[in-house]
């Protein structure tokens, strides 16, 4: 009984790892849910410039991709998933392993597991309202935000400590989506194509460490994501396995929300911050269609921690004058 307990957790150890080295590959980028503003927009004529060390962790994907390896132990005894997507991209029949494979590549398309890199710079346009461009990982946003509560001066300028701060913003960004590695033998063996577009409205409120966020500020809030998505098939000499037939093209609109939580903290001087943040959504996708024409229900929760480093550079006039 010890030996089959210890022999238990040292594979379900072992499961975690891989999952854990899979997901860490299998890097790609959703809509940009990271939040690291406060209630305060850019004063205008100020700029900000920064970046971030971002996580997108989704629940869903996750367990799926656990799906995925412990599949290609049982049928390839290996723990190489892309030994195992090799021997199915072979295959010119649909069976429960292109099915598995599939509704991985839905639930990776529809929420990625992402770590990595993002930039972002924005512009204090008119009194209360900013605008912002972003870059991660290949997905390019745009957004503004209007600032409904407090006072708007520089950062750094004034005498009043902890003022409160409310802005409410829109972002929009698109992409399309391709599989990485093995996975994308998969993709186009099945012709998966999946391109989506997002709006996303953070409503944040703030208080300012020292006077207009001189030192930093601790910002909180609610956030709401709507995406629009297109996804089909165009199969490539796979037929089904129950009537021996070649798969027609299929194609698919949806749309779902998300709605999300979120905190943030940001430390420094004048100039120079450090900042940390957590995010936390849930959505539920829907039912989606597999080439097969069976259906998969998907929802889940994802946590989108960060951390980084924001610059700000003073307004033109102001440096002139100085």
């Amino acid at each position: 009984m010890q030996r089959f307990t210890i022999k238990r957790v040292i594979s379900s150890t072992k499961y975690f790892s891989i999952i854990g080295v899979l997901a860490l590959i299998l890097t790609s980028c959703a809509a940009p849910r990271t939040i690291i503003d406060s209630g305060k927009v850019t004063p205008k004529n100020q700029i900000k410039v920064g970046g971030n060390y971002a996580g997108n962790i989704p629940i869903l994907t996750i367990r799926n991709s656990a799906e995925v390896v412990k599949k290609a132990v049982q049928y390839v005894n290996s723990n190489d998933v892309n030994t195992f997507t090799e021997e199915v991209s072979q295959s010119s029949v649909y069976d429960e392993r292109y099915r598995l494979l599939n509704k991985y590549a839905l639930s990776y398309f529809l929420d990625p597991f992402m770590v990595g890199y993002n930039c972002y710079v924005r512009y204090g346009i008119i009194k209360k309202v900013d605008i912002g461009y972003q870059y991660s990982i290949g997905t390019h946003a745009f957004d503004a935000k209007y600032q409904f509560l407090g006072t708007t001066g520089a950062i750094g300028t004034g005498e009043k400590n902890k003022n409160v701060y409310g802005s409410v913003g829109l972002q929009y960004s698109s992409r399309e989506f391709s599989l990485p590695f093995g996975l994308d033998k998969i993709q186009n063996r099945i012709g998966l194509e999946f391109k989506r577009k997002d709006f996303f409205v953070p409503v944040i409120f703030s208080r300012s460490f020292g006077p207009e966020e001189k030192t930093g500020h601790f910002s909180w809030g609610l956030a709401y994501n709507h995406t629009f998505l297109q996804y089909g098939f165009k199969p490539k000499d796979i037929i089904s396995e129950n009537t021996s037939l070649n798969f027609p093209n299929a194609s698919y609109k949806k749309n779902f929300a998300s709605i999300g939580t979120f905190v943030n903290v940001k430390v420094g001087y004048k100039f120079v911050y450090f900042l940390a943040a957590f995010s936390m959504y849930y959505q539920n996708y829907g039912n989606f269609t597999l080439l097969d024409g069976s259906s998969v229900n998907l929802s889940g929760f994802t946590y989108v921690p960060s951390i980084g480093l924001q610059i700000v550079i003073p307004p033109i006039k102001k440096r002139k004058k100085e």
